[in-house]
Order: C-alpha cells, then structure tokens, then sequence
C-alpha cells in the first residue's frame, strides 16, 4: 500500500506511445508536469501533518482529517485525487498499434453488454458525460457491485468536478478519463467532442477488467 512519500507510478508506455490520438509533447507535460506536480504537492503537505503521513491515497479522499485546518485539508484532497484519478486514466489507455486490446470474454465486455447493450452505446453514454461537464473534471467508471448509487448497481458511468473522487464506501473506480483541458488543449484546442471521440478509441479494456475481475 502506497503511503507518503509518494513517488510517481511508470507511464506502461513511452510518451510518443498514444499518437496519433494523443500527442507525445501533451503526454509528456501532462505526466511528467501535471500529475508529477500533484504527488509533488501532496508531498509538501504531508510532510507538516506526520500523523497522516500514513495514510493511502484512499484515505486521504475520504477519511477524516480533522486535525488538518480546513483549507489546507481541502489542498491535500485536491492533490490526492489529482493522483489518484491521473493515475487510473494512464492505466486505462493503451497505444492504438496494440493488438488484442478488447477480449470479448472478458467480465467488463459482459457486464458493458448487460448494462448497454452495445460498446457502441457504452461510449457513447461516457462522451455524453464528458461533454456535460462544466470547465474542468473526469468522468469515471466505477463498479458498485450490489450496492446502489444513484438509482444504480453494478457498472456505473458518473462524472465529479475538478479532482473530487467518487465515493469510495460505495464503489470502485476502475477507470478515469481526463476532461481537464491540459490532457487535450495542445492537440485540440477547444474541440472536446473530437478529443472524447478519438481518445475512447483507445481504452484499454482488458486492463479495465483486469481491475474488475480482482474485485470478485
């Protein structure tokens, strides 16, 4: 279990990797920049409170920090979920010259067919939610298993602004895409839709699942 100081988790791809989806020079600011600066924050913060130096990332989302003066609580959860979310959107990706990328045994393909009927549909329900978010935030997928958020159980499609992080005593992430215009604005400028269009070209589902599946 990760806990303070927190180091970067490895690209499982050069930065060039994603192109021509994502360029190689947004790939590289956005981790080595953005998400590198967010382990790098949350350090600092940490390094004031020992008690909580402890703590995953996971708990520093959703525990209490009571000792913490408020703002500076609120600073270290930004940074956590900044973290947190990033580090689960590079997972899910995967170059588009991979072959094999989408296992149609696999527990998330059945389970996205049960819910949506279609792939199709599926990603058209997440670009719907990226496109609905208002400046910056990710649109997450999560599993909840028998538990209901929202009306809901199983696999869920739930967006949060800025880095706020679904609730995690109701559910799973298992993936997160970027609508922060840093992960797209070198590329695409303003044209969101184009970039949620290419970039759910390459998700990467058997990594999904894999997630998934150790969940049961």
């Amino acid at each position: 279990m990760r806990t303070y100081k927190f180091v970067p988790v490895p690209l499982p791809y050069s930065f060039d990797a994603l192109e021509p989806v994502i360029d190689g020079e947004t790939v590289r600011i956005h981790y080595g920049q953005h998400y590198t600066g967010y382990i790098n924050n949350l350090n600092v913060l940490l390094s004031g409170y020992p008690k909580y130096c402890g703590y995953t990332l996971e708990q520093l989302i959703s525990s209490p920090l009571g000792s913490i003066p408020s703002d500076t609580a609120a600073d270290i959860r930004f940074n956590a979920g900044g973290v947190y979310a990033h580090e689960l959107y590079f997972a899910g990706l995967r170059p588009p010259s991979a072959t094999g990328y989408i296992n149609s045994d696999c527990a998330l393909i059945h389970e996205i067919k049960r819910q949506y009927s279609t792939i199709n549909d599926f990603l058209y329900e997440i670009k719907q939610a990226g496109m609905n978010i208002k400046g910056s935030g990710w649109v997450w997928l999560v599993w909840t298993g028998h538990s209901r958020v929202n009306g809901r159980s199983g696999l869920l499609i739930v967006s949060t602004s800025n880095h706020d992080v679904p609730n995690l005593s109701k559910c799973v992430p298992l993936f997160a895409l970027d609508v922060w215009e840093h992960s797209y604005y070198l590329k695409y400028r303003w044209e969101r839709k184009v970039y949620l269009d290419n970039i759910l070209s390459i998700i990467d589902f058997d990594s999904i699942s894999s997630r998934m599946e150790g969940l049961f």
